[in-house]
Formats: C-alpha cells, sequence, structure tokens
C-alpha cells in the first residue's frame, strides 16, 4: 500500500511540475524576451517536474517510514 501511496504521489508531482514550470517559463520568456522558445520551455519543464517529483517522492518515503534521514 504504501508503494502505491509513494507512486500516486510522484507522478501527481511530475505533472504539477510540468505544468507549473512549463507555464511560468513559457509566460516569463514571452514577457522578457518578447518571443517563445518551445525547447527552453520543455526543458525548464521536464528539469522543474523531475526536482518535484524528487523532493515529493523523498518527503513521501520519510513520512511512511520507508526511508531514514541521513544524520
Amino acid at each position: 500500500m504504501a508503494s502505491v501511496i509513494e507512486f500516486v504521489l510522484t507522478v501527481s508531482a511530475m505533472i504539477v511540475g510540468l505544468l507549473l514550470f512549463g507555464a511560468s517559463s513559457a509566460a516569463l520568456l514571452q514577457l522578457t524576451l518578447g518571443f517563445q522558445a518551445e525547447p527552453l520551455v520543455w526543458f525548464i519543464a521536464m528539469a522543474g517536474a523531475a526536482w518535484l517529483a524528487y523532493i515529493t517522492r523523498r518527503t513521501v518515503r520519510r513520512r511512511l517510514g520507508l526511508d531514514k534521514p541521513n544524520n
């Protein structure tokens, strides 16, 4: 059951990260530079989604007691 919760939250974080970082980077590039840079937007969105998914997965594993913090 814990692995299902971990999977669902990680995938959800990736989707939210894609939307959040993709939309914000597209808007920022459009406003500041005045052009649309699709490859750059996708790169920023993927990097942001991966980072958010990693943080979410690490937090969920610690909260469920599956991982011990490095102290």
